[in-house]
């Protein structure tokens, strides 16, 4: 009887586990061929086949149990690879929109390189933005990255401070870096235009500028309230230039003053600077106002967002074209908040005059408007221009870190004339010349000087007349109240006590009997 040869691997090309398997099925051939012979040769040579077999069938099965393992490594490889592969798309998405989660609102923040603003997305809105998502298990693989890359948050903010690991700061800045060298003639034209030409005024607008830049984490800077009676001396101008200074984002230009003092106040923050324009005192809410500019930390409240509070970041430039009523000035503590600054002419004007200084151009206001609209976008949207604006304030005034209110020429202007414009009337025509005036010319008067001053609540005729008279017994009691005739019309009027005769009514208006529109010889200070 025949040896039986092991079967090996290298010899059939197999596994092992076939080769054994192969092996035991040969052992369990011959086992069956002695199974008619009783002889005990055949019976000794049987218990070692039974032996034999029992061995190869538990290594077949050891080698069965390698082949599923090895088969799980191959599987799990792979499997690792794939997720790898997926959460690298991941993160490129998450770092190319600069996702952030942030817990107390429930929403992704992603962030807009181009227009230089965030994104707010829900989670269930997310996987049409990132298709992705869809993906089974998709989400649990980006919830794992977003935790491995530190980019969950359990609230948010804007600040130019440091803040919080648990909190996002959104606030995204980088300032133009100022440059040396003569700058354009036309930076220094717009600053007087917006000051009125006052040195102190220009000194004041210039250094708060830079204590911004400086300083940019300060609350505490005063509001510049711009003041001017028509408009047109720059405000707008000014915008593009801020925005090139601390970055298109960071600067709010034309805010309506809703948008500051009203529910929603979520357009402000984050900004270094935002501009108010058309202003008017009598529409504003000044309790809020006040509370706003005043406050180191505000609450950004956006429509169908949790409200969180921000720090105060913006620099305020408060404008509109109502003379002396765009804020309240009262000569308290309150006007700590406000620096003044009075326009007197338009850009154009200032314009006319500093192209014949610096270029030999005699203009007058309307070519020097043409000339503005054909070269001035081009000029102050000239970044290298403006950085070597930005680097002569530097050099002019040094590191800037804070600035107080303004209290120069034109707040005191300001000051002495924010009584009622109806007391200001009283004082205007009731003067020391004064000798008499019809009562319907003097309320006439007090209209249309409240009216240019934009003054949404007026006087009637009984409250106007009543407010006359007590003022004259007060201030000129040598006035009185008199009922006149004057060619066969009789007219109520206040005048000087023996006075006779009527009004000079050329003295105070013109009336033209073609346009029915009045042309007034006296207008208030």
């Amino acid at each position: 009887m025949s040896n039986i040869t092991p079967i090996t691997a290298a010899q059939t090309g197999q596994s092992e586990a076939d080769r054994l398997q192969a092996s035991l099925d040969l052992i369990n051939a011959k086992i069956a061929d002695l199974a008619a012979d009783v002889s005990s040769e055949a019976l000794d040579m049987e218990k070692v086949l039974l032996a034999r077999a029992e061995h190869v069938r538990k290594a077949l099965k050891d080698a069965r149990r390698r082949e599923r393992d090895d088969i799980d490594d191959i599987d799990a490889d792979d499997a690792n690879a794939a997720i790898e592969e997926v959460k690298a798309q991941m993160r490129a998405w998450i770092q190319e929109y600069d996702a952030h989660f942030v817990a107390a609102q429930n929403h992704y923040a992603l962030f807009n390189a181009r227009t230089q603003t965030w994104e707010h997305i829900t989670p269930a809105a997310l996987p049409a933005y990132f298709p992705l998502l869809k993906e089974r298990h998709a989400p649990t693989l980006f919830a794992e990255v977003m935790q491995e890359d530190g980019r969950n948050f359990l609230s948010e903010t804007y600040s130019f401070r440091k803040v919080d690991p648990t909190v996002l700061n959104k606030l995204r800045f980088q300032f133009l870096q100022p440059q040396s060298g003569q700058h354009h003639w036309i930076f220094d034209t717009l600053i007087r235009s917006l000051c009125g030409g006052k040195q102190e005024n220009i000194a004041h607008l210039e250094r708060l500028i830079l204590a911004k830049y400086h300083r940019p984490e300060q609350t505490n800077l005063p509001a510049v309230v711009f003041m001017d009676r028509e408009g047109g001396t720059g405000k707008g101008l000014l915008g593009m230039v801020l925005a090139k200074v601390f970055g298109d984002g960071l600067v709010r230009a034309n805010v309506p003053m809703s948008e500051v003092t009203g529910n929603f106040t979520s357009f402000i923050t984050g900004s270094a600077v935002v501009m108010i324009n058309e202003a008017l005192a009598e529409k504003t809410d000044f309790d809020k106002l006040k509370a706003i500019i005043g406050s180191a930390r505000i609450v950004s409240n956006a429509k169908f967002k949790a409200p969180y509070e921000v720090d105060n970041t913006p620099l305020y430039i408060i404008s509109g074209n109502s003379g002396t009523r765009v804020v309240n000035i009262t000569g308290t503590a309150q006007d700590r908040r406000w620096s003044v600054i009075r326009a007197t002419l338009e850009f154009t004007s200032w314009l006319a005059l500093d192209l014949e200084t610096h270029m030999g151009l005699r203009m007058t206001v309307k070519e020097a408007d043409l000339w503005a609209r054909d070269n001035l976008d081009a000029i102050l949207h000239d970044a290298d221009e403006i950085a070597k604006w930005l680097g002569s304030l530097i050099a002019r005034h040094g590191r800037v870190s804070t600035v107080a209110p303004l209290r120069g020429e034109d707040y005191q202007h300001v000051l002495a004339n924010t009584r009622p414009p109806h007391e200001r009337v009283f004082a205007k025509v009731f003067g020391e010349d004064f000798q008499a005036i019809k009562k319907s010319t003097l309320h006439a008067f007090y209209l249309h000087a409240a009216t240019s001053e934009n003054h949404i609540r007026k006087l009637g005729r009984t409250g106007f007349y009543d407010e006359a008279a007590t003022w004259v017994r007060k201030n000129r009691p040598d006035i009185e109240e008199a009922t006149v005739k004057v060619g066969g019309s009789t007219m109520a009027v206040f005048r000087v006590q023996g006075h006779q005769g009527g009004p000079d009514e050329d003295q105070y208006v013109i009336h033209d009997f073609t346009t029915k529109r009045p042309t007034w010889m006296i207008e208030l200070d």
